[in-house]
């Protein structure tokens, strides 16, 4: 059983779930699973995949689990209560084998009854891809290999950053994701190491539970109005329910430039910071920084995580350029949890269409877009990437 729990997810998976509980509990949507790697064939898993799932679905939440969960100051107790009778249901995923060999899945349901499959239908993918590409002992064996080199880099040279673990969603293995976050915490560099998304070792260890939104917060919001409005409506309702905690906004779900349009002085003001997720890292830093500069707001008493694809090489120019310009904080997903010696899949499950109205993720890296409907896909496009800086 790979999923031993259903608080193996990441915490912004419960922060979003809690607040569509109380704005959204009638939405429905459907979710698709994406593959950016190129030439997979998965159809070897496809058996023991639908055998995880089956698992999946027959985990509750223990007294414990919600006792720790209401430990969070931000988490309510209503949410409590709709957890207390959760559980996943199997009928509202569908996985077939494609013509090419591909995994095909799909979700479809109201959002607070599928949007907590998201992240484990990943870490299962990715675990039953990971262990047969490369057997546990090598993989641990190169792994350790290269997290000491990787301590030993953050000691010596990078001993001023903050880091956290973002990486559930494509790990190796549980046991990998487990065994990298206690060294770490045993390690001379733990004062660098502030957190982790996944709940479940953050439970274990005892360190901070990461997260606040994701695209999925904002595309869903295209669901529920214009989706010209979808940005700002989902940054109040946030900002509303959470009143300035969990206070980290992402980004570039329609373009950076679009959010920032609509990220007026007293968002600005409110929100503790914001993630990048795509695009160049420089650039972007720049451009949000003179965006904070603009409404005459301190960008010292701002936080930028970065969270895209991050290396320690990485993280070191970024250090480099921005540390004494604001507060960073990163983000560390792959390089993290599925280091041991091959290429890790280049897998999500996103959010295509909510109450019958089609979705999109623009990003600001072209290979990203996101979009079911051509034409929908073309209208948005063009609105947030042209129309909406000229009207």
């Amino acid at each position: 059983m790979i999923i031993k729990s259903l608080l193996d997810n990441d915490l912004y998976k419960f922060t979003m779930l809690q607040a569509f509980l109380h704005y959204e509990e009638k939405s429905v949507a459907r979710y698709e699973y994406r593959c950016r790697t190129r030439n997979i064939d998965l159809s070897n898993i496809f058996n023991d995949l639908n055998i995880e799932i089956g698992k999946l679905c027959q985990l509750k939440f223990t007294e414990e689990e919600l006792k720790y969960l209401s430990s969070l100051s931000f988490i309510k107790q209503p949410f409590i209560n709709f957890l207390r009778e959760f559980k996943l249901d199997s009928s509202l995923v569908s996985t077939s084998i494609g013509a090419n060999r591909e995994l095909i899945i799909s979700l479809t349901g109201p959002i607070v009854k599928v949007s907590l499959f998201e992240v484990p239908i990943l870490s299962i993918i990715s675990q039953l891809y990971s262990t047969r590409k490369i057997d546990s002992d090598i993989a641990v064996k190169e792994g350790n290999k290269r997290l000491e080199s990787k301590i030993d880099f953050i000691k010596n040279s990078l001993n001023n950053i903050a880091f956290i673990d973002f990486g559930t969603r494509r790990r190796y293995s549980l046991e990998w994701q487990d065994h990298v976050i206690g060294r770490i915490k045993n390690s001379p560099i733990s004062k660098c190491f502030v957190g982790s998304s996944n709940v479940y070792l953050a439970k274990k260890y005892n360190i901070m539970p990461v997260g606040t939104m994701a695209h999925e917060w904002i595309m869903a919001h295209a669901g529920v109005t214009d989706f010209r409005e979808s940005n700002k409506l989902a940054l109040r309702r946030w900002l509303d329910f959470y009143h300035g905690s969990l206070g980290i906004a992402l980004t570039d779900t329609y373009t950076t430039d679009s959010f920032l349009s609509d990220f007026d002085k007293d968002l600005s003001a409110k929100y503790e910071g914001l993630r990048h997720d795509s695009g160049d890292w420089k650039e972007w830093g720049e451009k949000v920084l003179q965006h904070y500069e603009k409404f005459g707001i301190d960008t010292h008493k701002k936080k930028l995580i970065y969270s895209d694809s991050l290396n320690f090489d990485l993280i070191s120019k970024i250090n480099y350029e921005f540390k004494d310009k604001t507060s960073l904080l990163y983000g560390i997903g792959t390089n993290l949890t599925n280091d041991v010696g091959l290429f890790p899949l280049q897998i999500v499950i996103k959010m295509v269409e909510c109450n019958g109205k089609p979705l999109i993720k623009i990003s600001d890296d072209e290979g990203k877009v996101l979009c079911n409907d051509e034409e929908f896909k073309r209208k948005a496009i063009e609105y947030f990437k042209g129309k909406h800086f000229t009207d």
